[in-house]
């Protein structure tokens, strides 16, 4: 009988993906360390919304590495991590931050508004604030996997975004659920999520995106 190769056992493979998951999950973490220093120093607050967003800016580059790295992983079930995340990281970083910064100004915009109604006990007008942000996070959702996927220009970016919420809705919903689920459980459990919830739930992400990034391939394919 032909000896089972250690490379094709069970064990091998969980301890593979936890590697690729732990590696491209720290480097998220260090790629924002200047996000991350100041929410460790600085409460959230209407005073501080604005150091808060500029921490934020090098992140739509994170994003955009999380995302390659993690639709690489989920077709090729390999993942170079260090060298995938860094491709990712500077793959179309001129529409990246474009879109980044817009996404970031419209989300603060909506986020101070809903801590200063907040703040004046109007929740019904900061409910409807947030709402906005969650649709601003909705846009982000769906623009992020895009821009690592296909060369595009911004405009077209955003009505590519919209287009996959009316023609992939549930798949979308799911994808939304998930990340405001995997945000839920870090709150919950930080010293436990820390090091993979990251990576992990960008993993879920890509995953549901294959379908809807495999079905507007095929429609560039045909206009072209």
């Amino acid at each position: 009988m032909k000896e089972k190769s250690i490379l094709d056992s069970l064990l091998y493979k969980i301890l593979k993906y936890l590697y690729y998951f732990l590696v491209t999950n720290l480097l998220f973490l260090v790629s924002n360390s200047l996000f991350l220093f100041v929410l460790f120093i600085f409460p959230l607050s209407l005073s501080n919304i604005l150091l808060y967003s500029l921490s934020l800016i090098p992140m739509g580059f994170s994003i955009s590495a999380m995302c390659y790295s993690m639709r690489k992983m989920w077709q090729e079930k390999e993942l170079r991590p260090i060298g995938d995340y860094v491709y990712g990281y500077k793959l179309n970083l001129r529409i990246t931050l474009k879109f980044w910064l817009l996404q970031l100004g419209i989300g603060t915009i909506f986020l101070v508004d809903v801590l200063y109604f907040l703040d004046k006990d109007q929740t019904i007008i900061a409910i409807l604030f947030g709402l906005g942000l969650l649709i601003n996070l909705a846009v982000s959702l769906a623009g992020f996997p895009i821009l690592t996927t296909f060369e595009v220009k911004l405009k077209n970016l955003y009505i590519i975004s919209f287009y996959t919420w009316g023609k992939f809705f549930l798949g979308q919903l799911f994808n939304l659920i998930t990340l405001l689920s995997f945000g839920i459980i870090l709150y919950a459990y930080p010293s436990e999520m820390f090091l993979f919830v990251f990576s992990v739930s960008c993993y879920f992400i890509m995953k549901q995106n294959d379908k809807i990034l495999s079905f507007l391939n095929q429609q560039f394919s045909i206009e072209s």
